[in-house]
């Protein structure tokens, strides 16, 4: 069996605490405990979490910002965390939020309360005696491969990739892993600890005084200040031939049965989600980058002679709808798309990098000689390639490989929201998804603070005409870019009774509705009223 956060509630150091939010995720396995001291928002960015890790946090950092509590939830509800244990409510953290608790239930992310105003409480005890359930049940199941299938059957595909996998096992097993390929590249590593760089140098340069065999090989350390213990063995998986896992052992636990397991983990690992190392071609840099694989994005980067830097725009294609098809008929569906991007970019002199992900497609490219021109150039494709229920999210500027992913996850935090504040919109830039996301920001400082940005309505509310004013309004400023004959369009209405209504609104509000300032306070409260 497995732990789970079920499990844990009944130690003693967790009997007092109350689950607050995201019992549906109660059943998430957990591997390990982590503290989180500093929970700003860029410093979740980077994701050097293990994933199934139960956090324990008082939120110190973030005590009077709830917006950054709210987003440090999702950061690591995103990266495959099992649950938060949450400290010092009433000391240090005023009180526990609503907006707090309504994101947990929203993500099924568990949040975990110890009994307020209680100075006294210790993390080590909470530590102790969940490390210690997890190890006696480590003890008891040493045949752990169906758990880490289990594990990685539950990320998100864009985890999914040979260092998620070999970082599940180097937490499992307290060592590190290196795999290569027939050649002795570096396909992926993980090191324990993590973030250890030293590591590295020293499996690649102990793995070569055996030549490895399809058999275990063995090496121990004869070095006084460094003893570990290097295991390495070739093996085949049903996409690739001769790979090499190495794994060094430095708190001498690791045996040959555990070794031949991580290996099992592996191939059935390739087999069950068709990892293919052998035939990466160009485009599987786009899931490489994503994924923050480095490994995987230099080697085919040199394999194909790709500059890295010149990646300045991401298209992102995907469906406002969550597809009924089944996983066969979407991933047919989806190569049409890519397809159907990859030439018309090529036609139009793109340099362009596209592929499949995550029910979606991606595409990387290079900067139009002019940036007006990339508006345009993703709104033709659209008018011309795109299905009813798709749109598509152009991001440029890009200077990293790291602003790709920022932008992309971007996209996903905010994808929903976009698709429910602008239902007829099929191109969105940046600026869209940057606004839905402070959308979202205000709207979990609560009831109060959405009524407060709402002021600029008022004076159209209590009217016999409300709801025409303010429907008119939200079309005109959100879906038809102020244009009097779109707005006509959506609404079904002739143009004069559109101008009618909106020169009614200039009245009631005393101010021209097109002029900045107000004009930007009039977008956000009817983009609120919309989502709310």
């Amino acid at each position: 069996m497995a732990i789970t956060v079920s499990d844990c509630l009944r130690l003693p150091s967790l009997r007092e605490a109350k689950v607050v939010a995201g019992h549906k995720g109660l059943n998430k396995f957990v591997t390990t405990v982590s503290v989180l001291e500093y929970a700003k928002r860029y410093a979740l960015a980077e994701e050097y979490f293990l994933g199934n890790e139960l956090i324990l946090t008082g939120f110190i950092s973030v005590k009077d910002n709830i917006e950054d509590q709210c987003e440090a939830l999702r950061r690591l509800h995103e990266v495959g965390e099992a649950g938060v244990v949450l400290y010092y409510v009433g000391c240090f953290l005023p009180k526990l939020h609503p907006a707090l608790i309504e994101t947990a239930d929203e993500l099924g992310f568990p949040l975990i309360v110890m009994p307020e105003k209680a100075y006294y409480l210790r993390y080590s005890e909470v530590i102790t005696e969940v490390l210690q359930l997890i190890f006696s049940d480590q003890q008891k199941e040493t045949y752990y491969v169906k758990n880490i299938l289990e594990q990685i059957a539950k990320m998100r595909e864009r985890q999914r990739n040979i260092e998620s996998v070999l970082r599940l096992l180097s937490d499992r097993l307290r060592c590190s892993f290196l795999l290569l390929s027939y050649d002795g590249t570096e396909n992926g590593y993980a090191s324990w600890p993590i973030g250890s760089k030293k590591i590295f140098d020293s499996m690649m340069r102990y793995r070569k005084r055996h030549a490895p065999k399809r058999e275990c090989s063995f090496f121990q350390s004869e070095e006084k200040d460094h003893a570990f213990r290097l295991f390495q063995q070739k093996f085949d998986t049903q996409y690739q031939k001769s790979l090499q896992l190495v794994a060094l052992d430095e708190g001498m636990l690791l045996n040959e049965f555990s070794f031949r397991q991580a290996i099992e983990v592996i191939q059935m690992f390739s087999s069950i989600w068709k990892y293919d190392f052998e035939t990466e071609t160009e485009d599987e840099l786009v899931r490489a980058i994503i994924n923050d694989q480095p490994l995987t994005m230099n080697r085919i980067a040199k394999k194909y002679f790709i500059d890295l830097k010149r990646i300045r725009v991401m298209w992102v294609l995907k469906s406002r709808r969550k597809s009924a098809e089944r996983q066969e008929e979407l991933a047919v569906a989806l190569e049409r798309q890519k397809k159907k991007i990859q030439c018309f970019l090529k036609e139009n002199g793109k340099n362009v990098l596209v592929d499949t992900f995550d029910n979606g497609v991606v595409a990387f490219m290079d900067d139009a000689p002019f940036p007006e021109m990339e508006t345009p150039l993703a709104e033709t494709f659209m008018e011309q390639f795109g299905e009813p229920d798709e749109i598509l999210i152009w991001c440029g500027g890009m200077d990293s490989t790291k602003a790709v992913r920022s932008a992309y996850r971007m996209i996903e935090d905010s994808f929903e929201t976009i698709c429910k504040l602008y239902p007829a919109k099929k191109v969105f830039t940046e600026g869209e998804l940057e606004f839905a996301l402070e959308c979202l920001r205000i709207m979990e400082k609560g009831e109060n603070a959405i009524e407060r940005y709402q002021q600029s309505l008022f004076a159209l509310m209590g009217q016999k005409d409300e709801r025409g004013m303010i429907d008119t309004l939200s079309v005109y400023l959100l879906d038809a870019n102020r244009s009097i004959s779109a707005t006509a369009g959506l609404l079904y209405l002739h143009d004069s009774t559109v101008k009618y209504r909106l020169n009614k609104i200039k009245q009631r509000l005393g101010y021209d509705m097109d002029m900045m300032p107000g004009a930007y306070y009039l977008y956000l409260a009817v983009a609120l009223k919309r989502l709310t």
